[in-house]
């Protein structure tokens, strides 16, 4: 079995051994419960993670420059339609809630306190909730 072609637990994503896969064929589960990435899916996953890390890289060139022109970023997303200013938006909540996450954590130091403590501000205002609904 090669990579591309593991098991993974559509509910939680972790991989599932060799072995597991076997019994899971064995058992009928694979089928039923949906088990199986498929090649492509898998393959569209690991795409869609490097545009990520593309995007991220990004953001932070755009954004190491004090004089960054925010104010233009924040009227080009508000010109998109409004179910991917909702995407986005979940975007930014995810990452505020990763960055509470760090006050836990102790993965803070002076140049990023505030927006760790910031961000655990927010969640809790939020309830921990950074998920948002697509209409």
């Amino acid at each position: 079995m090669t990579n591309m072609e593991r098991l993974r637990c559509e509910d939680c994503l972790h991989q599932i051994s060799e072995t597991q896969c076997r019994k899971y064929k064995e058992l009928g589960k694979v089928d039923k419960c949906d088990y199986r990435l498929s090649i492509e899916e898998y393959e569209r996953q690991r795409e869609r993670e490097e545009e990520a890390k593309k995007l991220a890289e990004a953001i932070a060139k755009f954004a190491n420059n004090y004089n960054s022109p925010n104010k233009e970023l924040a009227e080009a997303i508000m010109r998109e339609h409004r179910t991917i200013q909702q995407s986005i938006f979940e975007m930014f909540l995810f990452v505020i809630h990763e960055w509470s996450l760090y006050t836990e954590y102790g993965k803070h130091d002076l140049r990023n306190e505030y927006t760790v403590k910031k961000s655990a501000e927010i969640m809790k205002l939020l309830d921990g909730f950074y998920r948002c609904p697509c209409i």
